[in-house]
């Protein structure tokens, strides 16, 4: 059997554009035929040889991506119109398909913002099924290994909710890209009879391959840009199958002359000097003079923005959109959720996150009701005592309630939303907005809150926190495209946009294992044992495709340089990530070296590899040279410290340059889209404890019952907290985040840990006396420095023992590792302190005896709290002890005074009255006149710290 078709194999060496257009010219199909790529980056690439080739006005042919050419060509054969909706709307009626199908068998449904992340899951699979021409069936035996329950139950209903979806489709006059594809590729219409190109297409799904091979048999010329001599797996394959319907031969076009390309190696330490690397190579050379000269390819969008300010004062051409969840506009609008998301309808707002969003520099509220927000010191507050403490912006304040605060709060649809986040940014001073904010907002308005608006689901009600999910992942697939000419200077793009072209010289960057080739995302719906159970293949190896697009480019330039980082980082998981060159890197080397039969130290390419250099002075390794303290930094960070928190003291006498970077600098940690956030967990942990307690108490929230109310374990109800526990975890901005499996470890993990506590280490019966008490502030003076009030907030305090042996107990509840608690502390004196050094010596002498100080802070607030109130009952500071709940681990107690040593013992009296509240002063001023912010000399401290990284000290 003969095809009119014809397949060329362009060798890399050849413009694969240039000799399209050579061939279109030869057989005079300019003005007619109908050409197509795999993308729409070689349109303007294609019109930039033409000109180049041609010196006179001509009819250009139709220039279209595949994906492009198929929807316009589709609908446009349709007998009736239909529209073509995004995965939004798709994941919209999916639902809707589910929600009927359930409700066929009196099954619960799940809420639209519950079901969200599963529906997307859904699309794509769907697509899936579409675009190998599939026919959706159910998993009727779930494989042997283990799926999560939501799986089992949609795979085994697969095929109706697919039914339910189409239908939804088609009473809506709607449809999707894969079932355009699978219309055309079904079709027995005829295609347009047009000469056709399809030029530099590689991995093909089952509609594609059948659309090329209906174009194949009416004539179509097709490009593939690859050595003959090594022809790539997808390609071998292609050429097989079609060999044995038609016997095709393809026709070879070579270069007069094979010029293997001159790779050059740099290995960088970390990101700063690869990138450095770039702009100095850049800087070295001539001036780009045409858009095929250089090309600087990223694998991800990550590194954007440094790399932009390495780069020398030329021309650019960015490609790569700059992600809109990370301007300053998108993290003003998720502060303002989290601000909502934590308020309490009985207690008001979270304190702390209101003043992160005060301080945005897109409210303009005095640093005065700031202030005093700080001094307030408890962990939530009332509109109403906010406004209390404004003076001059008292009216600014209020309208900054109602204008961004109250409609968010309003919000119960996406609709209610968009206006909302419409309202708030007409609010915020437009004046003072850069040229790229003013870029930034006007892409949310068009790209986000508007689209938002017409949604088929626009009115549906929801939670907050759904509407937040939905709003974060609309943001997540926004960027923020760069203006330029797409044909001037030193082009900037993505490997897959690299597709088809060709460059003299190629600069790639982070050529490391993991980021090139990435790790392979699979849908959790379709794992590779299910694949084969529902007849799809299996799935397409996208580390094949990447290593083509990545050796295609490199054979195909003259010069290139290949970039990695060879580094241990902190990684999400808490352990240290070794940074490695890429195994296309490592293939490189291994042919250098087989060709010349040596190590490629000893060959003549280990010239062109290079490493970055760490100048080092004899005795620098051990040198102390540590962060100078700023006087000007350390009087405005005084200005702003009106109360001392037992965290604060913790975070200092640990690490003081952890202390500078988070509390001096305020440097947000990094957050992981899939990872756990112990804050946030911490938190839903602590408001659960404390709403299901209350609830058993009758205690009120900073209420103090001296009696105690009384509390049996055998009242205790580990499933009522932990519904408590998730209605709480549900309101977490991280919960929202992470995938459905870890949301189930999580869930199941805390569940046996509560279970440990309450069955296992609660007392059978204790009284209650407080819970999220804010203990009263107790002033000391500074020497110099002023006076300043000791603040604490305590998560509960109880009422234990019998016989006259009756303490207080302090618990803060600890959701992460807890050791045991030292009392070597005790042992100190008021000389001990009085000697003690203002400098590293002195804070790692007083170190050595603190195992927390968290503990005896709370100890000394609430014992001054009893002397003032009961001096004449209160005899003896043994009567108060406190402890870490270690609800990671078993619940049980990690006490700082467990045992009582005896009546009124003097010398514990004396340590809390005389010796502790000069510890406290010593670590302030140790804060305000120490010359240098010290590292920490603890490796635990640093292995899990936030800000290792940059922190040239972390051991």
């Amino acid at each position: 059997m003969k095809s009119g078709g014809k397949i060329f194999v362009v060798h890399p060496s050849r413009n694969l554009l240039e000799v399209v257009i050579e061939h279109l010219l030869e057989r005079d199909h300019l003005e007619t035929a109908l050409v197509l790529f795999p993308n729409r980056r070689p349109v303007e690439f294609f019109k930039y040889y033409l000109c180049k080739k041609i010196d006179r006005p001509v009819l250009l042919p139709e220039l279209k991506s595949f994906e492009d050419w198929l929807v316009s060509y589709a609908i446009g054969v349709m007998k009736e119109p239909v529209q073509l909706i995004d995965q939004m709307e798709q994941a919209w009626f999916v639902y809707k398909a589910v929600e009927e199908v359930y409700a066929e068998e009196k099954r619960k449904v799940p809420s639209w913002g519950e079901f969200y992340p599963w529906a997307i899951r859904l699309v794509d699979v769907f697509r899936e099924f579409e675009m190998e021409l599939v026919e959706v069936g159910n998993l009727v035996h779930p494989p042997s290994v283990e799926l999560h329950e939501r799986v089992i139950d949609l795979l085994m209903r697969l095929k109706r909710i697919y039914e339910a979806f189409n239908k939804k489709l088609d009473d809506h006059s709607c449809t999707t890209v894969g079932k355009l594809m699978r219309s055309i590729a079904d079709s027995s219409e005829n295609l347009p009879d047009i000469p056709v190109y399809l030029v530099g297409f590689y991995a093909l799904t089952r509609s594609e391959r059948a659309i090329f091979r209906r174009f194949f048999e009416r004539g179509a010329s097709i490009y593939w840009h690859a050595d003959i001599e090594t022809l790539p797996e997808f390609y071998k394959n292609w050429l097989k199958d079609w060999h044995e319907i038609w016997q095709i031969e393809p026709e070879v076009i070579m270069p007069e002359k094979i010029a293997e390309p001159e790779i050059h190696l740099f290995e960088a330490h970390d990101l700063h000097s690869e990138l450095k690397e770039v702009g100095e190579r850049l800087s070295s050379s001539e001036k780009v003079s045409s858009p095929d000269h250089t090309a600087v390819v990223l694998p991800s969008s990550e590194p954007l923005i440094p790399l932009i300010h390495h780069l020398p004062e030329a021309d650019l051409n960015i490609t790569m959109g700059y992600p809109l969840r990370l301007t300053g506009i998108a993290n003003f609008i998720q502060k303002l959720f989290r601000l909502v998301l934590g308020a309490n309808p009985e207690r008001g707002y979270m304190t702390s996150t209101l003043i992160d969003l005060f301080n945005s520099p897109y409210i303009r509220v005095s640093k005065e009701t700031i202030r005093a927000l700080k001094e307030y010191g408890g962990g939530f507050i009332s509109e109403q005592d906010v406004l209390k403490f404004t003076k001059e912006d008292k009216d600014y304040v209020r309208s900054v309630f109602e204008k961004i605060i109250h409609p968010l709060i309003e919000a119960k649809n996406l609709r209610t939303l968009g206006d909302a986040i419409n309202t708030a940014l007409g609010f915020i001073s437009p004046g003072r907005w850069s040229p790229f904010e003013k870029e930034a907002i006007a892409v949310i308005l068009e790209n986000v809150v508007y689209p938002m608006k017409e949604y088929a689901f626009s009115e549906e009600e929801m939670e907050m926190g759904e509407l937040h999910e939905l709003f974060l992942e609309v943001l997540r697939t926004t960027s923020i495209p760069f203006e330029g000419d797409p044909l001037t200077g030193i082009q900037v793009m993505g490997i897959l946009e690299t597709r088809v072209l060709s460059f003299e010289r190629v600069i790639l960057i982070d050529v490391n294992e993991g980021v090139l080739p990435g790790v392979e995302d699979i849908n959790p719906l379709l794992p590779r044992q299910v694949r084969p159970l529902l007849g799809l293949p299996d799935h397409l190896k996208e580390e094949l495709i990447i290593r083509y697009h990545f050796e295609r480019l490199i054979s195909s330039s003259k010069e290139t340089h290949l970039l990695w980082q060879y580094c241990t980082t902190p990684g999400q998981s808490g352990l240290d990530d070794k940074k490695v060159r890429s195994r296309y890197v490592e293939k490189i080397i291994w042919q250098k070296e087989k060709e010349q039969g040596k190590l490629f130290e000893e060959t003549s390419e280990d010239e062109k590899f290079r490493r970055s250099q760490i100048t080092l002075e004899p005795g620098e390794l051990t040198k102390k040279d540590y962060l100078k303290k700023d006087t000007d930094l350390i009087d405005s960070f005084k200005v702003s410290l009106w109360a001392i928190h037992p965290t604060m003291l913790e975070l200092y006498l640990k690490c003081p340059l952890r202390f500078f970077y988070s509390q001096v600098l305020k440097i947000e940690p990094p957050s992981y889209k899939d990872e756990v956030e112990p804050a946030e967990l911490g938190t839903a942990v602590h408001e659960a404890l404390e709403e299901y307690i209350r609830t058993l108490t009758g205690i009120k929230t900073d209420q103090v019952n001296f009696s105690g109310v009384t509390l049996k374990k055998q009242n205790l109800s580990v499933d009522d907290f932990f519904n408590v526990f998730i209605r709480k975890l549900k309101g977490k901005d991280f919960y929202r985040r992470i995938s459905p499996e870890r949301k189930f470890l999580l869930e199941e993990t805390a569940r046996f840990r509560f279970r440990k506590y309450f069955e296992e280490k609660h007392p059978e019966e204790t009284k209650v006396v407080a819970l999220e008490k804010r203990l009263d502030p107790v002033k000391i003076d500074v020497g110099g420095h002023g006076r300043y009030e000791l603040k604490g907030k305590v998560d509960r305090i109880d009422r234990r023992g019998e016989n006259g042996d009756v303490r207080y107990i302090i618990m803060d509840y600890k959701t992460g590792y807890t050791g045991n608690v030292k009392t070597k502390c005790l042992n100190l004196t008021l000389s001990d302190i009085k000697s003690l050094a203002l400098d590293d010596n002195g804070l790692r002498e007083l170190k050595k005896h603190f195992s927390t100080i968290q503990l005896p802070f709370y100890i000394y607030l609430w014992g001054r709290f009893l002397l003032k109130k009961y001096h004449s009952s209160f005899t003896s500071w043994e009567d108060i002890t406190a402890a870490f709940v270690k609800l990671s681990e078993n619940g049980g107690l990690a006490e700082f005074y467990p045992s009582r040593r005896g009546n009124g013992n003097s010398g514990y009296n004396q340590w809390f009255e005389e010796v502790f509240p000069e510890v406290v002063k010593f670590i302030i001023r140790h804060l305000f006149e120490s010359p240098y912010w010290y590292p920490a000399e603890d490796k635990e401290e640093c292995k899990y710290c936030d800000y290792k990284v940059p922190c040239r000290f972390s051991v």
